[in-house]
């Protein structure tokens, strides 16, 4: 019986594939989606203690909802969760919760903790299902469905809370990994889940190229750095004085897909292309902690299908309205799906089947259209620059940077900018941004720090008029550049035990923690 599941569900992918590019046609589907999945979580959130404490009711309308419901975020949703841990039960979702995923912590240093309800998880393989048939009906056909998927994880912790009681928490990639029946990981899913709890990035990238080498893997799922790091430590360990491997696809011939997960890839795309296989599609899926939130679908429009279908309620808070000391008071201004517009920044506020009640995830995202509804995400609100009141999110750094590289033929690898503030007068900051770059070895030409900084301070300039205004003013000064030499960044990503698996690199940080660490390793002068 167990080998009619791989031909079953190469039939149902073909016909989902099919339904869902005729969907993806509706206008509307989207918000009548949306209209329908709010109640569906009230039924289940107005049973909870805190549903309670919320004024929740299972009949609440959607405008009652946004005019009397606060936001929170997680410093509200952080002492639920402890409960939670303890082993409180009916606390933000009905029943018990042993299982918990980690954020990243590239905000805050340290990853956050959210539950994983039975109903969260039925979320997740929704989200994750939608994106795979995005993916399809992008490319035509379901071919990266008809070998292995190889998932990319990063790790698994179990804190003993007593004698009797403890919970397992892992990052996104990771519980993907495995959370499924066995036949699905024995005839579809790479690698097994004793190798996806690996904790040490080397000795799992071994794991799995020695388990995978002969199979027939079709699509790869990872974090854009996790898959660039991974492509080079499996062709390195594979090529020999006679036989070079240079990308995935010369390992496993069958790929067809490559699927990126978390940050915006653009970054590392042209390393990835190389590193995966110039022929290889990707497909960029905007997934977090908190959901899959959209993915690339058809056509060729900037920006990516909202999952709005998933069992997630999407709002949309308008970025100059934020005031993080008066969240309570914003429930208001809060906005559905139905009422935003395009080319405007916004909060992201989502209602989840994990418990989490108009929660702020801290992610900034701009749509690019409403019907269907097209999302750029720019980048959370606490990694933006904005110490000079120039408020540049991380997509539009990478993005002026990978047009500077582009044009001179640079390849960029590793990317961190901090505030470099000099001096105050009468009160107003004074400053720049530092920039720490690290390009690929055997750039054809080689470039200097002050040729950068005049490109990216004119490119900057044309295009952000917040930064253009506040050049103007005298309160920004031109960037400074430093460049690094090639495996800086690994070296101090290593140093720091951030090397692999689901540790990020933030792009942008609005202080000087990564800054200032880098300029003693490198030894650079500040001024």
């Amino acid at each position: 019986m167990p080998d009619l599941y791989k031909p079953l569900i190469n039939i149902a992918a073909d016909w989902l594939t099919t339904v869902t590019r005729r969907q993806l046609r509706q206008k509307l589907r989207a918000e009548r989606f949306q209209a329908k999945t709010l109640p569906r979580l009230l039924l289940s959130l107005a049973k909870t203690k805190r549903g309670k404490a919320l004024g929740l009711t299972a009949d609440m309308s959607a405008a009652a909802f946004r005019q009397n419901v606060p936001l929170s975020d997680h410093r509200a949703l952080a002492p639920w969760v402890e409960q939670i841990k303890q082993g409180g039960v009916d606390l933000i979702w009905p029943g018990r919760c042993e299982c918990f995923v980690a954020t990243a912590g590239t905000t805050t240093g340290f990853p956050r903790h959210l539950p994983v309800t039975p109903a969260m998880q039925a979320c997740y393989s929704a989200g994750a299902r939608a994106a795979v048939l995005h993916a399809t009906a992008r490319t035509g056909g379901v071919h990266a469905l008809l070998g292995r998927v190889l998932l990319l994880g990063g790790s698994v912790s179990t804190n003993q809370l007593d004698d009797e009681k403890s919970v397992a928490i892992a990052d996104l990639a990771t519980l993907a990994a495995v959370q499924h029946p066995h036949w699905v990981e024995h005839y579809y899913f790479e690698p097994t889940t004793r190798i996806a709890l690996r904790q040490v990035w080397d000795e799992f990238v071994e794991r799995v190229i020695k388990r995978t080498r002969t199979k027939p893997v079709t699509m790869i799922v990872g974090h854009p750095a996790w898959v660039r790091d991974f492509a080079r430590k499996a062709t390195d360990c594979l090529s020999t004085a006679k036989i070079r491997f240079t990308s995935l696809q010369a390992i496993w011939p069958h790929l067809r897909c490559l699927a990126l997960t978390g940050d915006f890839p653009s970054l590392f795309y042209r390393q990835l292309k190389t590193a995966v296989g110039d022929h290889v599609p990707v497909h960029e899926v905007f997934a977090t902690a908190e959901g899959i939130l959209a993915a690339q679908g058809p056509g060729s429009l900037s920006g990516l299908r909202l999952l709005a279908e998933t069992g997630i309620y999407f709002e949309f808070l308008p970025l100059e309205d934020y005031d993080p000391a008066n969240l309570a008071e914003l429930g208001f201004k809060a906005v559905p799906l139905a009422k935003t517009v395009v080319d405007r920044d916004y909060l992201l506020v989502i209602t989840t089947p994990a418990g989490l009640v108009r929660h702020l995830t801290g992610d900034v995202v701009r749509f690019t259209s409403i019907r269907p509804p097209r999302i750029l995400p720019m980048g959370q609100i606490d990694l933006r620059l904005n110490r000079f009141g120039e408020n540049l999110h991380p997509r539009q750094v990478i993005d002026v940077l990978v047009s500077v590289c582009h044009h001179h033929r640079w390849v960029p690898t590793f990317l961190h900018v901090a505030p470099l503030v000099r001096k105050t007068e009468l009160g107003v900051t004074h400053g720049c941004h530092e920039w720490w770059i690290e390009l690929q070895a055997g750039t054809v030409d080689t470039p200097t720090g002050p040729m950068i900084s005049r490109e990216l301070d004119r490119r900057l300039a044309q295009s952000h008029e917040g930064y253009h205004a506040k050049r103007q003013q005298g309160n920004l000064s031109a960037p400074i550049v430093r460049l690094v030499m090639p495996g800086a960044f690994e070296h101090w990503m290593r140093h720091k035990g951030r090397w692999g698996g689901p540790h990020k690199l933030a792009v942008t940080r609005n202080d000087r923690n990564i800054a200032d660490s880098l300029s003693r390793m490198a030894r650079f002068s500040k001024d």
